[in-house]
């Protein structure tokens, strides 16, 4: 099987604030407020046959000057370079949303905050990793975890407080081989790689902020073969940062599947 590179292009203007998922996976794992940006690969988010990216704009001023058409507030497109051409901008784009041009056929009752929005495409099987959490199970997910979810957090934020990379990298095994066979082991996205990445934070000395439990939500996603853990007020779960590098920083959610008997961090 060859892998084909999918990217994705997300652009938002001020006083927009959204979360975006692809199948249901977290594209951002934590609520962005615009303005801001995101270009790069999208094959872990991806799977043969239908794809559904989801936009959940919480809030948005539409109140703001109207934007000439080629700034819309949001812009969302899916891509691959053509085949032969080795240029960044020569791209062939296989699915875009726009917001609010996607508001042009909605009824003036539903245009309300938040808001979210749905759309598909399709993507051959012979060019995109099928992932393996398609196939956990299905499961009823309580807002507030279970004892084996909460667990998992809790793990992750000991190896993160205690300053282990190696421990921290292990309990991310599943998730590094994922991102190796989505991108069908192009540079960089090997394990080794990846724990190196890992293993280069983890050479600073690390300030981390406090786990709050309490604030901690369990969304279920995927009918239940996915666990998204979030804070209520949107700020990263995990937050850390190099006391000798500020811009060396660790900021992410929680993003679980049941896999070999446990659940996994993927």
């Amino acid at each position: 099987m060859t892998i084909t590179n999918y990217f994705i292009n997300i652009r938002m203007q001020r006083s927009v604030a959204v979360r975006f998922y692809l199948n249901d996976m977290p594209v951002w794992r934590f609520l962005r407020q615009g303005p801001d940006s995101m270009n790069g690969g999208a094959n872990e988010w991806l799977v043969p046959g239908e794809n559904v990216l989801t936009m959940e704009i919480v809030e948005s001023a539409l109140t703001l000057p109207n934007k000439p058409a080629d700034h819309p507030m949001i812009q969302v497109a899916i891509f691959k370079a053509k085949e032969g051409d080795a240029t960044h901008q020569d791209v062939e784009v296989i699915h875009q949303v726009r917001f609010p041009d996607l508001w042009d056929e909605v009824s003036e009752e539903l245009k309300v905050f938040p808001y979210r929005h749905e759309s598909r495409f399709v993507l051959p099987a012979s060019e995109v990793y099928r992932p393996r959490y398609l196939d956990a199970p299905e499961q009823d997910i309580p807002s507030d975890g279970t004892p084996e979810l909460r667990q998992v957090v809790q793990d992750l934020y000991a190896a993160i407080q205690s300053g282990d990379g190696s421990r921290f990298a292990d309990l991310l095994t599943l998730q590094f081989e994922e991102y190796e066979r989505a991108n069908g082991g192009a540079p960089d996205t090997d394990i080794a790689s990846q724990r190196t990445v890992v293993d280069n934070f983890f050479a600073h000395p690390i300030v981390v902020e406090d786990l709050e439990m309490d604030r901690l939500v369990f969304e279920s996603r995927a009918n239940g073969r996915l666990v998204h853990v979030i804070r209520d007020d949107g700020q990263p779960v995990f937050q850390a940062v190099a006391t000798d590098d500020p811009t060396e920083h660790l900021e992410g959610n929680a993003l679980l599947t049941f896999s070999d008997g446990q659940w996994r961090a993927v």
